[in-house]
């Protein structure tokens, strides 16, 4: 059997490829919120005495927050994509992603499920399941498997 999944970096469809059926949806709520709405809730300003008096310095992460929010979507696809191989739900998948998202699903997949994936590096997420399914079926896509 084998899966499809369309993903971005606000949601991820899993469909079953037999007959496109939708098995899963996943989205991720803070993708498409800005940095200070990422960050509000991170420190600020603060305060340090230094030779001369008080000074103000900034506590910063070192991540764009817009990278970690990715990240860690990512990281949840690809814990539930290694959950449903573990139980044999599917034999391959067809990931199509954006590059960026690509690397990012890549870097959390242990070997099993790399294995499994092939690849279509592509933004379809705006496609419906229609025009999706004729894509895939007419071999409009350049599908790949990477070592």
């Amino acid at each position: 059997m084998k899966w499809i999944v369309v993903v971005d970096q606000t949601e991820a469809s899993i469909y079953r490829g037999e007959d496109f059926s939708l098995v899963e949806r996943m989205k991720n709520g803070k993708g498409r919120l800005h940095n200070r709405a990422l960050t509000r809730s991170k420190p600020g300003l603060a305060r340090g005495k230094a030779k001369g008096g008080e000074r103000f310095f900034a506590m910063t992460g070192g991540k764009d927050p817009h990278v970690e929010v990715a990240e860690n979507f990512a990281k949840k696809i690809s814990d539930f994509l290694t959950a449903k191989k573990h139980l044999n739900e599917f034999d391959d998948v067809v990931i199509v992603a954006e590059p960026r998202m690509e690397g990012r699903l890549r870097g959390h997949m242990n070997h099993r499920l790399k294995d499994a994936a092939l690849w279509v590096q592509k933004d379809l997420r705006k496609l419906n399941t229609h025009e999706l399914r004729i894509a895939i079926e007419k071999g409009a896509l350049s599908v790949r498997r990477l070592p």
